[in-house]
């Protein structure tokens, strides 16, 4: 008779300790790096982030829409399908509508204006009125020195124009401004040794200088108008036209003999001041300078502002500079002295 042994139990040593390994549990057996907790939190804030985002597109999407970009009408020719542009229904056309493509900064038609187009076209607009209210000339236009070769030419020719009025004498055909027959001294407007008004016009010519203070072609006329001056410009055949009145618009110019002028004068033959005075009045050309006569009245002013400024003689002056200001008296502007030079 076979007896059979009962097998060792290796669980239960005298010691306490056991050969077989205990059960593991779930996490052990299945989740040793902790992969699953690692996963679970990737996925959550995967999909987190994705719904943040989607939100934020919605916030964006509807505060675009509260504030709409304002920008004008495109207003292209054509009917909406005619090929040839004209007015029509909204058939099918085998060309496009024409388009007015003079402006080259507006968009083209199927391409939306950005952002930055429209900033680009609103600051065109702000160089413009910079430009307009700029003043007419950069600086102070002074009329009597640094006159051109043109300019030098015409004023010798007024010169010498008016000396040959004045020696045909008063009353009598006698010379040098005399009211005698004989050439010689005596009271008159000429050259000579007698009492010539004519050679302390052009000395006071030569020694005045009328400064204008110019902002606009408008406020030049003004200016020249309140203190009395008429204008002459040359015209065809080395004749001259008369402009009496700077604020008609546009002027009438008339034929007239500069040699009854018996006046003060002055020269303007500066071209960024002529020309937009010529287009102001209405001139069909720009004249290469023009005469200002100014009347006895004011040369008679200048001179007592002169000598009252420096209380000397004239011939003790080398230059006089007057301003043109505007003050509130009924002419609106008058010459005040500014400078004086003595010899």
């Amino acid at each position: 008779m076979v007896t059979t042994l009962p097998k060792p139990d290796h669980r239960n040593k005298p010691n306490g300790t056991s050969s077989i390994p205990p059960d593991e549990s779930l996490w052990q057996r299945h989740s040793r790096n902790h992969e699953f907790p690692v996963s679970v939190g990737s996925s959550m804030g995967l999909h987190a982030l994705v719904a943040a985002f989607f939100l934020a597109c919605v916030a964006f999407g509807s505060l675009a829409i509260s504030h709409p970009v304002e920008i004008d009408d495109l207003i292209v020719g054509g009917g909406g399908g005619n090929p040839n542009g004209g007015a029509g229904g909204t058939g099918k056309g085998a060309k496009k509508e024409a388009v007015d493509d003079s402006e080259n900064s507006l968009p083209l038609p199927g391409k939306p204006a950005t952002r930055e187009q429209l900033r680009d076209v609103q600051k065109t607009a702000k160089p413009l009125a910079k430009v307009e209210s700029r003043r007419l000339i950069e600086s102070d236009l002074e009329l009597g020195k640094k006159l051109t070769s043109v300019g030098e030419l015409a004023r010798k020719k007024m010169d010498a124009m008016q000396r040959a009025f004045a020696d045909k004498g008063q009353d009598g055909p006698g010379q040098g401004g005399g009211k005698g027959k004989n050439a010689g001294p005596g009271e008159g407007d000429g050259a000579g040794p007698g009492r010539g008004k004519i050679n302390k016009r052009v000395q006071r010519n030569l020694r005045w200088t009328l400064v204008f203070n110019i902002r606009d072609p408008e406020d030049y006329a003004r200016q020249l108008h309140a203190l009395g001056a008429i204008l002459a410009v040359p015209g065809p055949n080395d004749t001259y036209l008369i402009i009496d009145d700077l604020l008609k618009r546009p002027v009438s110019p008339t034929p007239r003999d500069l040699r009854e002028l018996n006046r003060m004068y002055w020269i303007d033959d500066r071209a960024d001041s002529i020309a937009p005075l010529a287009r102001t009045l209405g001139l069909t050309e720009t004249p290469p300078y023009f005469y200002a006569f100014f009347p006895p009245e004011l040369e008679k002013e200048l001179l007592k502002k002169e000598l009252e400024y420096g209380h000397l003689g004239e011939d003790r002056i080398e230059e006089t500079r007057f301003r043109v200001k505007k003050t509130g008296t009924g002419r609106g502007y008058e010459p005040v002295v500014e400078f004086q030079k003595t010899k």
